[in-house]
């Protein structure tokens, strides 16, 4: 599902992409033969845990690991998304989100 989130005041408003552009996405159009991002998440707290379900839904991005202080295996249907407890040890990322306090 493609949409933003906009905060105004205390009030967060859930934003969507127009029809068009949500058909596209998923299509996959325009990512024939690109390879998809591979994100690491840092921090599992419920930021984490959304933007983890988040990246499950997303065609041209794709969660290769967890980072977490407990280092336990994450509940389905992230249970397959290797985990580990510090960003250099798992393979291949290309990217990270930082999903931890200030």
């Amino acid at each position: 599902m493609n949409f933003a989130t906009s905060l105004s005041g205390s009030r967060a408003h859930r934003i969507e992409a127009p029809a068009s552009e949500r058909a596209e996405a998923e299509r996959g159009a325009g990512n024939v033969g690109m390879k998809r991002a591979q994100l690491a998440i840092v921090g599992f707290g419920a930021l984490g845990r959304a933007c983890a379900l988040g990246l499950l839904e997303a065609a041209d991005l794709e969660l290769v690991g967890v980072v977490r202080r407990s280092g336990s295996a994450l509940p389905p249907p992230l249970h397959r998304v290797a985990v580990a407890a510090h960003l250099r040890d798992l393979k291949q990322v290309d990217a990270a989100l930082l999903c931890v306090p200030p």
